[in-house]
């Protein structure tokens, strides 16, 4: 207990001992108050096992980033305006489509585990004619869209500012723990390669800490359960991540189901949110 010193007008020894001993036991008797303010933290990200977050963080690896390969394609340059970005400056940002109707021929979807999925669904569509369904076959499954080899752009992540797109159940509701969002990069390749070391951290890579940063649909501002037949829109900035480590380009992203969560679920009009350029 903190002790606090009273500058007391001298009195009798009794009433000194009185008081002294009625304050002890005012001290004991109460607990503190709390203040009622809630800090502000930065976006949390949870491992690939939905555990709580974590308690320590990791500190941006310090290793020199690699030259990417030489490659044919184009860097990204042309993109649609995207009209809604609430803490962003609209514009300066652009959208590249991943998924309207069909997948974007860059990207593959065919490194998915634990899911089957449907890329020409036609019973719940947001925009368009067609939409994604995913059905997880397993706990922790991953619907995991690639960046192909020999894909027309690349995607460097200097240039990525997120990732956006719309999320429905169907038939059944999305509570805000049962899906989490990873976008997955290269220090060395300008797509995915299965194998690829080149990305480093400083603390051991485990399920419970995975090296690219999972990040649940409550830290992304979906702050109550998608109910059935309900489409929202997911929005997840990079810059916000806590635990992102450092890499050049962007090969790919995944949505990755909790335990237990086996339902259906349906994606819709997916882009990449980029700086526009002047």
């Amino acid at each position: 207990m903190r002790v606090f010193w009273l500058n007391l007008p001298r009195i009798s020894s009794w009433l000194c001992y009185g008081l002294a001993s009625w304050l002890i036991a005012g001290c004991t008797s109460f607990s503190p108050q709390p203040t009622g303010i809630t800090p502000r933290l930065p976006t949390p990200t949870v491992s690939a096992l939905f555990h709580d977050v974590p308690t320590s963080v990791r500190e941006t690896p310090t290793a020199p980033l690699v030259q990417p390969p030489q490659s044919s394609a184009e860097p990204i340059t042309s993109a649609t305006a995207l009209a809604l970005a609430p803490t962003r400056i609209a514009d300066q940002i652009a959208a590249i489509t991943i998924f309207d109707d069909a997948l974007n021929a860059d990207w593959s979807a065919t490194h998915s585990d634990k899911v089957k999925y449907d890329l020409d669904s036609i019973s719940v569509v947001h925009g368009g004619k067609k939409a994604i369904m995913v059905t997880p076959t397993d706990d922790f499954g991953e619907f995991f869209l690639t960046v192909n080899k020999g894909a027309r752009k690349i995607y460097p992540r200097d240039r990525v500012l997120g990732i956006s797109f719309w999320l429905n159940g169907g038939g059944n509701t999305i509570n805000t723990s049962d899906l989490a969002v990873t976008v997955t990069g290269s220090n060395q390749y300008v797509y995915w390669v299965a194998d690829d070391t080149s990305v480093k951290v400083d603390t051991p890579v485990t399920p419970e800490a995975p090296l690219f940063p999972e990040t649940r649909l409550y830290y992304l501002h979906i702050n109550h359960s998608i109910p059935p037949n309900t489409w929202v829109k997911v929005v997840l900035w990079l810059d916000d991540q806590l635990y992102e480590p450092d890499y050049v380009n962007i090969t790919g992203v995944y949505i990755k189901n909790d335990k237990g969560f086996l339902h259906s679920y349906y994606i819709d009009d997916m882009q990449l949110l980029v700086q526009r350029t002047s």
